[in-house]
């Protein structure tokens, strides 16, 4: 583990959580990931359980399906003319 990654783990665990997890044996450790893996997926799972959740979700759709159709058809304007300018240059270097 880096530095920086370390000095978060730190900052977001604490020195004395870090220091008896150094302590532990590989059973443990693989231990400490399942449950913390387990934790994670419960949180989740109660997160999409959440009937405010999935209506706060619905809304971002919504709300966002302007921004998307707008980005979606930009994007395709400039692949077209990213296209249509390499293919004229590729006509320019050939002598057409």
């Amino acid at each position: 583990m880096n530095d920086k990654l370390f000095n978060k783990v730190v900052k977001i665990l604490g020195e004395q959580i870090v220091n008896e997890t150094k302590t532990l044996s590989a059973q443990e450790l693989k231990s400490v990931i399942v449950q913390a893996t387990q934790n994670i997926e419960e949180a989740r799972e109660e997160l999409e359980a959440n009937p405010q959740y999935q209506k706060a979700k619905e809304d971002m759709t919504a709300l966002k399906a302007g921004y998307s159709e707008v980005k979606k058809l930009n994007n395709a304007r400039i692949q077209l003319a990213v296209a249509v300018l390499n293919e004229r240059s590729r006509s320019l270097a050939s002598g057409e």
